[in-house]
């Protein structure tokens, strides 16, 4: 679970990062996102949602029943991430 969680935190960062550079977008806007993937005998449901404002990012996300929240302040060249059911941030 740490490892997915991990792996969707950097996946999450690198298109968000490539995105901005490649097209002009607004500097305000909210997506929402449902992402299907298999591993194994497994099939898991990711929702996910990702609001910009400027250069300030947050990521919300929900896989196997875990909501997690990830803020990306590059102005403050940070990335917060925030596991809401076992209270706890990285």
């Amino acid at each position: 679970m740490k490892s997915f969680l991990a792996c969707f935190v950097f996946v999450s960062v690198a298109l968000i990062a490539s995105a901005d550079e490649k097209i002009a977008i607004p500097t305000q806007y909210t997506v929402e996102m449902v992402s299907n993937m298999k591993t194994g005998d497994e099939e898991m449901v990711v929702k996910s949602r990702l609001c910009v404002d400027g250069d300030r990012k947050r990521i919300e996300a929900n896989a196997m029943g875990q909501n997690m929240i990830t803020i990306l302040r590059s102005d403050k060249k940070v990335i917060y991430t925030l596991m809401v059911e076992q209270k706890m941030y990285m």
